[in-house]
């Protein structure tokens, strides 16, 4: 019989923009992939989102459903991933949750009330489950928007116990090395 092991959540923050938080994001997805973990990676900097980017999804307007959309309730999770496992050749599911890049989704993010914050973070909360079970994902990944603003810390709320790791020790278990950017990834198991 198959002990099933536990997913993780790791979020990437950092205070301040420019440090390297979607580059760290992207690399440690790929390299978890790339060892036969099923990740999910998603792009939560609402204000500068860079992962359709990074993954070369040209034109925007054949994207139906962005990160934004579920933490709105609009659609489930799994709607807005893409999945680019094949293109990248990985042994594990690799999959994207974007958000979306235009002024106008950036503008309204910004406008966003406690509401709805208290609303998305419960959305957040419930994913977990449903990325473990459902989409049988062994990580989650979350790339966030720098500073201190709700929309920053959102995704980092939601870890039920967190498990402080620091970059290096993270990059230490993978075998690479880092040097001190002032990045902290926390993480904590999908339960």
């Amino acid at each position: 019989m198959k002990v099933m092991e536990m997913g993780r959540v790791v979020s990437v923050h950092s205070s301040r923009g420019g440090t390297g938080k979607t580059l760290i994001s992207v690399n440690l997805a790929a390299i978890l992939a790339r060892k036969g973990r099923n990740v999910s990676l998603f792009d939560m900097d609402f204000r500068a989102p860079s992962l359709s980017t990074v993954f070369k999804v040209g034109d925007h307007r054949l994207i139906k459903y962005w990160v934004n959309d579920f933490l709105n309730g609009d659609c489930p999770i799994d709607k807005t991933m893409i999945d680019p496992t094949s293109r990248y050749n990985t042994k594990g599911k690799f999959l994207v949750g974007l958000a979306n890049p235009s002024i106008e989704a950036i503008r309204e993010m910004m406008t966003k009330d406690r509401i709805w914050e208290r609303e998305a973070l419960r959305r957040l909360l419930r994913l977990k489950p449903i990325l473990l079970n459902n989409m049988e994902v062994d990580y989650a990944i979350y790339d966030t928007s720098p500073g201190v603003q709700y929309s920053s810390l959102l995704p980092m709320q939601c870890p039920v116990s967190v498990g402080g790791y620091f970059l290096w020790s993270i990059f230490w278990q993978f075998g690479g090395t880092f040097p001190h950017l002032g990045i902290v990834l926390f993480s904590t198991q999908l339960d």
